[in-house]
């Protein structure tokens, strides 16, 4: 088994040991992403970053749920960038969903936990999409006016 301890690591070797540790739980992190999507036609891609705030394997977790049911409401979701942030007492959750011709952005603010911010930034971007969809429809069924 690989151990990550920079303690452990020294001389010559420590700095490309450390590279190859990155570099497995990076690899981790594309099988966790692979696995959520196989089931499922998942054409996008989710960029999770957090801003004073560490991006737990739970919030990943739920994350990905949130915008997979998004992926479901819309085929044409091309990527998604999540922001988390902590700012005082606030937990602050921002998306920005990218559709040809078209950027959705939703955030909310939670005093008490980053889930609740996240499921509220999840509803608001729902009926972003909802309504976008609506739009497109209506725009494709104009009746054509003869002059």
């Amino acid at each position: 088994m690989l151990q990550c301890d920079e303690s452990v690591l020294t001389g010559i070797y420590q700095n490309s040991m450390l590279k190859l540790c990155r570099m497995v739980f990076i690899f981790k992190d594309l099988i966790l992403t692979a696995q959520l999507c196989q089931g499922e036609s998942c054409m996008y891609t989710i960029n999770i970053t957090g801003h004073h705030v560490d991006v737990t394997p739970a919030l990943k977790e739920h994350i990905n749920e949130k915008m997979d049911k998004l992926g479901r409401l819309s085929d044409q979701i091309t990527t998604i960038h999540v922001t988390l942030m902590q700012d005082n007492n606030e937990q602050k959750a921002e998306a920005t969903i990218h559709l040809p011709g078209k950027e959705l952005f939703a955030a909310a603010v939670s005093e008490s936990r980053l889930f609740h911010a996240i499921d509220a930034m999840t509803d608001k971007l729902a009926r972003q999409i909802d309504k976008h969809k609506t739009r497109q429809h209506a725009n494709h069924q104009k009746p054509m006016v003869a002059s």
